[in-house]
């Protein structure tokens, strides 16, 4: 496995949580990997709901792009029965120098992204590394289509725009808006999310 980095779905729950970390720790298993830096965009601008994969995907890219394996916002110590300090998983404080797996290799990451309507992405990212050997010059360019993605109403705390965003995330700065104190209630009475 030479995913050094996983922005994981970050339910944020219990529940949720476990599943995610237990399918990341059994995909890292019998590999030689030392290292998986895990962590969710949202702890840096809450849940974007049909946006999150979007957000954390362009979280990846400014990672691959900084050469530097981003932390996580308010991350203090993880539950203990996660048993991370078995396993090659890892949560950042602080932002880390990306060096690749193997030398000469490319860096890769990995989204998991699930959301509201069925949204469900798993989506793998190599990094670019030109290849001096390969003449392009013949080559012609076609120009690529634009792309827009457009999630319905998505707030991303006060940020106004992609550079407000970008520096959030690079700089792991919290920008939530606080949850009203009935809905935490509202989760904290369902049973099953206690266990």
């Amino acid at each position: 496995a030479d995913i050094q980095l996983i922005e994981c779905h970050g339910t944020g729950t219990p529940k949720g949580d476990a599943v995610e970390v237990s399918s990341i720790k059994e995909i890292l298993q019998g590999t030689d990997s030392k290292e998986c830096v895990i962590g969710s965009v949202k702890s840096n601008v809450g849940h974007l709901l049909t946006g999150a994969g979007a957000a954390g995907l362009m979280k990846l890219v400014f990672a691959l792009k900084n050469k530097q394996l981003p932390p996580t916002a308010g991350y203090e110590i993880p539950d203990e029965k996660l048993e991370l300090e078995k396993s090659p998983i890892k949560i950042l404080q602080k932002p880390k120098d990306w060096e690749p797996a193997k030398v000469g290799e490319p860096r890769r990451c990995a989204l998991s992204a699930f959301g509201f309507g069925g949204i469900n992405a798993h989506v793998l990212i190599e990094e670019y590394i030109k290849d001096k050997s390969l003449n392009t010059t013949n080559f012609k360019s076609e120009k690529l289509p634009e792309v827009a993605i457009v999630a319905m109403n998505t707030m991303v705390g006060d940020l106004k725009n992609l550079k407000e965003f970008q520096e959030a995330v690079l700089n792991c700065t919290p920008n939530k808006k606080p949850i009203s104190e009935r809905r935490k209630q509202a989760v904290v009475d369902i049973p099953w999310l206690k266990e």
